[in-house]
């Protein structure tokens, strides 16, 4: 069977297992994927990121200056292509640079970080260092709001205070509950463990 007459089913099934460089051959090679192949190229100039960090997953800080020119420079077809196959935005958070900056409100943080999740993909993970008491919180109710699926959560804790988390507060116990994600990755001494007993989670 020549590529060209694959079926939508079989092509969904191969292209969540290519890297960026197979994928962008693929596409080249199937002139109906060919937007995508333009998709993948045009993301990795807008981002300035090599292709191997734009697919499956790319990671964005959505507290830049320049994300939002970024995100509309990045063509529609890819965030498709990102929906369709299983790719996912990797969302850092840099709250904790923001929460201490004279003039800066919360409330604006979060109509920022609202604009720019509505225009990547369905699927998210999260990348927290743990310095804002409040931070699991702020993000569960952002990405309550945004209907985007939570699939990791990366969390690294650098708080003093906090270094062992033996008594997780009720807080963020029902952040993360909220925030539901399919996978966590923290420390092994993390009380975040027991507050998730039904996540699939991977000591770090």
């Amino acid at each position: 069977m020549h590529l060209q007459t694959l079926p939508p089913e079989i092509l969904s099934q191969m292209i969540p297992y290519l890297d960026s460089v197979s994928l962008l051959r693929f596409c080249r090679a199937v002139p109906r994927l060919n937007e995508y192949a333009d998709a993948l190229y045009k993301t990795s100039v807008a981002t300035s990121l090599p292709l191997k960090n734009i697919w499956p997953n790319v990671t964005l800080d959505l507290l830049h200056s320049a994300s939002p020119s970024i995100l509309r420079d990045i063509p529609f077809s890819f965030w498709d292509l990102m929906n369709q196959f299983g790719g996912s935005t990797i969302v850092s958070s840099t709250l904790s640079m923001h929460y201490n900056f004279p003039g800066i409100l919360v409330e604006e943080l979060e109509h920022k970080i609202d604009r720019c999740l509505s225009m990547v993909s369905k699927n998210v993970s999260l990348i927290i260092d743990h310095q804002y008491p409040g931070e699991l919180r702020l993000w569960a109710n952002i990405l309550l709001r945004s209907n985007k699926i939570l699939q990791t959560i990366y969390y690294h804790n650098h708080s003093r205070k906090l270094s062992a988390i033996t008594d997780i507060s009720a807080e963020m116990k029902q952040s993360l509950i909220d925030l539901n994600p399919r996978r966590l990755y923290c420390a092994a001494q993390d009380s975040l463990l027991d507050a998730m007993p039904f996540v699939r989670i991977f000591i770090t």
